[in-house]
């Protein structure tokens, strides 16, 4: 495995601080780059990167992006330290996701539903997007989510510090995963 370095003029650069911690990259069908960092998402237009702004229930909050995911519908959700947010690309604003308010969101995955499982500091929830209902899976201890992945169906894996978990996002059950060692 090579490493790369590219040297991009400055004036890319001059909208986002020097000091500024990547969380994540998405790059859309049309070709921006948005990034998400530790403290707003950005949108990079093949010259310079653009801060995304912000709704009014998000500004003069520290919002940091961890994951930025693409719908089977075409809607990008982004996860923040301030709740589920939902980017309108056409405008390039984001929104806070109210029932997902103060929730620290990690992780995103979509269901086979087209529901979306979110990964938490205190566990995992599954939110329902043409209901708006957030429902927290109890049954998961309540400890931060650290990934998840698609198993088959609807079936998803979740690992956290007690250990990997099988999640059912249509029967709403949960089951340890011994790990033989």
């Amino acid at each position: 495995m090579r490493a790369y370095s590219v040297d991009l003029p400055k004036r890319e650069f001059e909208c986002v601080n020097e000091n500024e911690l990547f969380h994540t990259f998405f790059q859309d069908e049309v070709g921006f780059i948005w990034a998400g960092t530790a403290h707003s998402l950005y949108r990079y237009d093949g010259k310079q990167f653009c801060p995304i702004h912000l709704s009014s229930n998000l500004k003069n909050r520290t919002i940091i992006v961890y994951q930025i995911l693409k719908s089977k519908k075409g809607n990008y959700y982004i996860a923040t330290n301030k709740g589920l947010g939902h980017l309108d690309i056409s405008t390039h604003r984001m929104e806070l996701i109210k029932v997902t308010a103060n929730i620290d969101v990690r992780r995103i995955m979509e269901s086979e539903d087209g529901d979306l499982l979110l990964g938490t500091m205190t566990g995992l929830y599954l939110y329902y997007i043409q209901k708006n209902i957030l429902t927290s899976l109890k049954d998961l201890p309540n400890s931060p989510i650290n990934d998840i992945v698609h198993k088959s169906g609807s079936v998803y894996w979740t690992g956290n510090s007690s250990g990997i978990y099988e999640i059912d996002s249509r029967k709403l059950t949960v089951k340890f995963i011994h790990i033989k060692g």
